[in-house]
């Protein structure tokens, strides 16, 4: 799970930044790229854990 998390950070980084750029601006293109491609796993991760002990 970690390796995912770690791979997926600059895939994710680099969509959001270049989506963003033109936009935003540089600084907040990768203030805002930073912040969601370090956050996006961790809500899956809680997101799952809720709908696992919801359903029981």
């Amino acid at each position: 799970m970690l390796e995912i998390y770690l791979l997926a950070i600059p895939f994710c980084f680099l969509i959001v930044f270049f989506s963003q750029f033109f936009r935003l601006g540089l600084l907040k293109a990768v203030l805002l790229s930073l912040l969601i491609a370090v956050t996006w796993p961790v809500s899956f991760v809680v997101l799952g854990f809720n709908r696992l002990f919801r359903s029981r």
